[in-house]
């Protein structure tokens, strides 16, 4: 991670723009900062970002409240003829090698680029994220270093691409816009599932993370209902939850049952084999959970204690004394609360 000072700034922009947040770098600019210059931007210093975006993110999202009043129509044409070659894999990826020399060749060219982002995005699908990340993150480390065009393609796409390589959640107000200007653009909004979803980590956001997360799921399930990555997604949603809360077995289950619908749809899916793994460890989750549980219940009514799980007799002495100490310690919250 370059090492910034982690000072916020507010950055006010051009005519018609929304706030576009950037940050101080140790010679006192920002990348967002350089760029918006020609906007005849200014700053104001700030100590805190109300929407909790990393300071990082804030400078290279700084394109993402451009007005979308720019001629499309070179973007569409663009993303119609890579779409029919699109069907070629063989021939995408020699199309894509070419349109990245090109890239290259013209850095500061964005419909050059724009031309490779869409070739690689369509090269990242139905692969494995590492597989997807090899297309991709060499697109995400260009997106904002370039004289940013005000057309909504544009800024779809490149919400795309780095929605996949960094699900942050500073991407939530360009997808919320992405939304409001096309609400069953379906690629956004499972993307944009994952980047509410992810402010589950924040405690003070933890239920309005979920809330938001639940209605994009429900919007896609009306409008997608056979679609079996709605369902992959809602298995990663459940799992981000129960991330931060180790021993919900409904949360658990919730998951297991999503990829479950998943993998029922979409048997030969390249991450077929990770999520079946993914899923015994969530059915050991849920075994635990229910042992641990009852192993609180049995000390606090003087009970015997249920036989370990086969799983956890494989942990570590340390980590074993660690749960047993949890445990003990729950027990004693419990018979202190009943009295």
């Amino acid at each position: 991670m370059r090492k910034y000072l982690l000072l916020s700034a507010v950055l006010l922009a051009a005519p018609a723009h929304a706030q576009v947040l950037g940050y101080f770098g140790p010679d006192n600019t920002t990348e967002a900062g350089i760029k918006n210059e020609r906007y005849g931007a200014k700053y104001e210093v700030v100590t805190h970002d109300p929407q909790g975006r990393a300071p990082y993110d804030q400078a290279r999202l700084w394109w993402s409240n451009l007005p979308w009043d720019g001629n499309d129509q070179p973007y569409v044409r663009a993303t119609q003829s890579i779409n029919i070659v699109g069907r070629n894999r063989s021939k995408l990826i020699s199309l894509t090698a070419q349109l990245r020399a090109q890239a290259n060749a013209k850095p500061q060219d964005t419909l050059a680029f724009y031309k490779w982002m869409v070739a690689s995005w369509h090269l990242s699908r139905n692969q494995t994220r590492r597989e997807g990340e090899k297309w991709l993150i060499p697109v995400a480390d260009r997106v904002f270093r370039l004289n940013v065009p005000h057309s909504y393609k544009y800024a779809r796409f490149a919400f795309l691409v780095m929605a996949f390589t960094k699900p942050t959640p500073a991407l939530q107000p360009l997808g919320d816009r992405l939304l409001r200007r096309a609400p069953k653009d379906e690629a956004v909004r499972l993307f944009q599932v994952g980047i509410v979803a992810g402010k589950a980590f924040n405690p003070k956001l933890r239920s309005l993370a979920q809330k938001e997360a639940l209605a994009h799921l429900a919007v896609l399930h009306r409008q997608s209902p056979n679609n079996p990555l709605v369902d992959r997604e809602e298995g990663n949603t459940w799992s981000y939850f129960r991330s931060n809360n180790d021993f919900s077995i409904p949360v658990a289950q919730k998951a297991a049952t999503a990829y479950k619908r998943y993998l029922a749809k979409a048997p030969n899916a390249p991450e077929s084999a990770s999520l079946r793994r993914e899923i015994l460890e969530l059915d050991r989750v849920v075994e635990f959970s229910r042992w641990y549980q009852a192993s609180v219940l049995a000390i606090v009514n003087d009970k015997p204690r249920p036989q370990v799980p086969s799983s956890f007799r494989k942990r570590s002495a340390e980590t074993k004394e660690w749960f047993e100490t949890q445990i003990k310690a729950e027990a004693a919250r419990r018979k202190k609360k009943n009295g």
